[in-house]
């Protein structure tokens, strides 16, 4: 009935606990097994992925699910199932593999089923090697600019994120991005969403990540990314720039506030973007304005000062500017020892890099 009435998660609540009284005859019935399995693996291909209405783990103490699923009372999804259920696909997984076989529909539906369950699981490096499987299973045929890739794209790049591993997230992101311009126009709706995602990350991740250097040397991140010949494109990160210039001078010639990013927001990113392409003029020219801007609207913002202040300081030191660097250290240093509660960490780190202008190792 559940199932019927698209309540997917309930459903599978109820085939689990169906194949606990099998599996209590002795001997149980595998063929009647097998076909219940069969019925949770078509409900996992239809589930949506990181699904938020994980009963598994929680009691229902929360008082809106209680009252969505009343009818539920004490009958409750263990962990156990989802075991269990992980279990019986990867032996079905193995034994595909084992039989050569070359019906790639069913592959690929094993994979997705075993994704899914995973990230049901929160088993996110599992989740994730079994959506790669997908994904070079599903590549064998098409190219990675076709659309039906779309789905696999977001999935992989949203457990990326989910793990802090921003550039690959950023990759997969992207490539997603490519499938739906496909069939949707640069405004529609899902590329902004999209895009507010992209922007967070560039906020989140480290501009001096030196593993961005990947942009220009077309090297691969990982034998992962090898396998599915999915590699980074410098066409990304100058689309990416476009998107939030256009965003930018919205907001400054309108006067329009944004109220996914603010203007300091969007210098940073900037920022961060125009330092993934190595172009550290242009990203010179963003931090400056974010500088000035900080001081115009919050100057007693000690820490984020501290931070541009430091940023501009490392960039002019990769530069070789070592009088600019120097000075716009000791700005940064003035800053975080005005910051309260002080981070001590990251105030050695300062001292020692001015330090070692001061005094080079020969």
């Amino acid at each position: 009935i559940y199932y019927k009435k698209r309540f997917l998660t309930q459903s599978l609540l109820y085939y689990n606990r169906l194949l606990d009284c099998h599996f209590q005859k002795k001997p149980f019935d595998e063929t009647i097994i097998a076909e219940i399995y069969e019925k949770i693996g078509k409900i996992y291909l239809k589930k949506t992925y990181i699904a938020d209405s994980l009963l598994y783990y929680s009691k229902l103490n929360n008082k809106s699910l209680s009252k969505k699923f009343e009818d539920i009372n004490d009958v409750c999804f263990e962990k156990r199932h989802l075991d269990n259920a992980l279990n019986y696909f990867e032996k079905d997984l193995k034994q595909q593999i084992e039989n050569n076989s070359t019906n790639d529909t069913l592959l690929s539906e094993t994979y997705t089923i075993l994704g899914n369950i995973c990230l049901e699981q929160r088993n996110l490096d599992k989740a994730l090697h079994y959506f790669l499987k997908l994904l070079d299973t599903k590549l064998m045929n098409k190219t990675p600019e076709d659309s039906s890739l779309s789905e696999i794209y977001e999935i992989i790049a949203i457990i990326h994120l989910e793990k802090a591993n921003y550039n690959k997230s950023l990759i997969y992101f992207n490539r997603f991005m490519d499938c739906e311009l496909l069939t949707k126009s640069f405004d529609h709706p899902l590329i902004g969403n999209v895009y507010k995602t992209i922007g967070r990350i560039y906020l989140r991740k480290d501009p001096f990540d030196q593993t961005t250097n990947y942009l220009l040397k077309n090297q691969t991140l990982d034998s992962k990314v090898n396998l599915t010949n999915i590699q980074p494109d410098k066409r990304h990160s100058q689309r990416t720039t476009l998107y939030f210039y256009n965003l930018l001078k919205k907001q400054i010639n309108n006067n329009k506030i944004s109220i996914d990013f603010t203007i300091e927001q969007i210098y940073t990113i900037m920022g961060n973007l125009f330092l993934e392409q190595q172009n550290t003029n242009q990203a010179l020219t963003y931090y400056y304005q974010l500088l000035y801007y900080q001081y115009k609207t919050n100057r007693y913002k000690y820490f984020a000062l501290g931070q541009t202040y430091e940023i501009i300081a490392n960039i002019c030191y990769k530069k070789q500017d070592l009088k600019s660097a120097l000075q716009y250290y000791r700005q940064a240093l003035t800053l975080y020892q005005q910051t309260f509660p002080r981070n001590q960490h990251l105030i050695n780190q300062i001292k020692n890099q001015i330090r070692s202008i001061i005094t080079p190792v020969v």
